[in-house]
């Protein structure tokens, strides 16, 4: 990781706790995420003095979501006042309950995003970073999205970059730095097309590994699977070619293709990127920092997913209960940070032992992910919606396996409304999703509880959605089980 360099001017002066403390920085030294969830950030104030300035993320973050509460406010008198009318409309009722749902699913993606944005941050070295890009970032951390748009406009950066466009690597580097950040501005705009489009010219200024891997990570989410993918094999050529103080950055780019390859459905290949970031992660855990703990549990519970593909059971066993251990152990400490990392272990340990027909111990293993899940989301609502989902989805699986079918369909359907939800903001993202959901439902209405209509309009859907995702083998073999579906009533 890049070590962030100190600003030597000005007196160090003590912590600050608090929200407004953040308006008086003019220059950024530092940012990063601790183990207890807190943005801690250390800059020079308007009187040039260095302070160091820690915040809740909850309390950070509500700046960013302030506007979104509000109109969801709103919307929640509106109803209470439209359900005091003696002959008040359930489409109006309904059309003012969709509202909240985007709303919410808006206010749960910026979360993501600023988290995001924070944690890369830890690997911004900002002494090397100009005015602009400065006076940039200061409106971010001030949760000032359109000011920071203005300083990084269009017309501004297409100037200064034309004036540096003949000069070094340095100005380069810097031209794709402001170009970066305004991608991210953009992106917690909701203008994911002007943000893709800015990666872009991000690149033709400077193409590290480092730039390479965000804007691969931005399309990977967007599932734009082949073109992420040449972009994280470049930046792979290139982290291999550097130094040995690169390597935890190679081992993330190894983690991220793995999870794309079995994206991909090419689980060997998938396994050998895995099984190279672990080592690399186990090594850096030895010789360098037991800081690297969280990303061994990563490749683990990846190695354990990519095992289980495979069927082979025993290995997958075991790679996800280390993985659970060292998870378990972390969020003794740190539960607002690993707690929901435990669930996602507790989830996959439920399924791998759902398919080992072990289904009072994978039942046991759902409910306390979901539990813990829960329990998340009260602290950071919606945030964990997308986990929720699929602890449902699972859980409706094994609820039917066991014909349990009353509950199965409340844990199905449940599932299906988040993902809906999920996809009206990002549907890029979350439609393989949905489509998964729709099926299993499709499934349930021809076999569990036969309704031919819903069976086959549900399995409509599901061949609706994959023609939009050719690229995803998941979401093409949901539509060859749709097709079987709709045969099957033919039949």
């Amino acid at each position: 990781m890049t070590k962030v360099k100190q600003e030597n001017s000005g007196h160090i002066g003590g912590d600050m706790v608090g929200r407004d403390k953040i308006q008086h920085i003019k220059k950024v030294n530092t940012v990063n995420l601790d183990g207890n969830n807190n943005v801690v950030i250390q800059g020079v104030d308007k009187s040039n003095i260095t302070v160091n300035i820690t915040v809740p993320f909850e309390d950070f973050v509500e700046k960013y979501t302030r506007e979104k509460d509000r109109e969801i406010d709103n919307l929640y008198q509106s109803i209470t006042e439209l359900r005091q009318l003696n002959n008040y409309k359930q489409t109006d009722l309904r059309n003012l309950q969709y509202q909240i749902q985007e709303l919410s699913e808006q206010r749960t993606n910026l979360e993501q995003q600023v988290k995001e944005n924070i944690k890369n941050a830890e690997q911004t070295d900002f002494s090397k970073m100009d005015d602009l890009y400065q006076a940039a970032y200061v409106e971010f951390l001030k949760g000032d999205i359109d000011r920071l748009l203005d300083i990084l406009n269009k017309n501004k950066l297409e100037k200064y970059e034309a004036e540096l466009s003949k000069k070094r690597q340095k100005e380069n580097y810097q031209v794709a730095q402001n170009r970066i950040l305004r991608a991210k501005g953009l992106a917690m705009n909701f203008e994911f097309e002007e943000a893709e489009g800015n990666y872009k010219i991000a690149l033709q200024f400077d193409r590290s590994p480092r730039n390479l891997f965000e804007y691969a990570y931005f399309i990977q989410e967007f599932n734009q699977l082949d073109k992420a993918e040449n972009l994280y094999e470049e930046a792979l050529r290139l982290y291999k070619k550097a130094s040995s103080v690169y390597l935890p950055d190679l081992a993330d780019v190894l983690s991220n293709l793995s999870v794309l390859q079995q994206t991909k459905k090419k689980i060997s290949t998938a396994l050998k990127f895995c099984k190279e970031a672990l080592w690399i992660r186990r090594k850096l855990v030895q010789t360098m920092s037991k800081n690297y703990l969280p990303d061994v549990a990563v490749s683990l519970n990846t190695l354990g997913v990519l095992q289980s593909e495979k069927q082979n059971f025993p290995a997958a066993l075991k790679s996800y209960k280390e993985a659970l251990e060292i998870r378990r152990v972390l969020a003794q400490t740190m539960p607002s940070t690993y707690l929901s990392s435990v669930a996602a272990t507790l989830n996959n340990l439920g399924l791998l032992q759902s398919k080992r027909g072990k289904f009072l111990i994978a039942m046991k293993l759902y409910k306390e992910a979901l539990w813990i899940y829960r329990e998340l989301e009260i602290i950071m609502p919606s945030l964990y919606l997308p986990d929720i989902a699929i602890t449902l989805h699972n859980l409706g699986v094994l609820q039917n396996s066991k014909q349990e079918f009353s509950t199965a369909f409340k844990s199905y359907n449940k599932a299906l409304q988040i993902r809906r939800k999920l996809a009206q903001i990002m549907p890029s993202t979350y439609l393989p999703d949905v489509a998964m959901s729709v099926l299993n439902l499709s499934i349930f209405y021809l076999y569990s509880q036969p309704a031919k209509e819903k069976s086959i309009t549900l399995a409509k859907e599901v061949l609706e959605i994959a023609e939009k995702f050719p690229q995803i083998p998941n979401v093409q073999d949901c539509s060859g089980k749709a097709r079987q579906v709709l045969q099957a009533w033919k039949d």
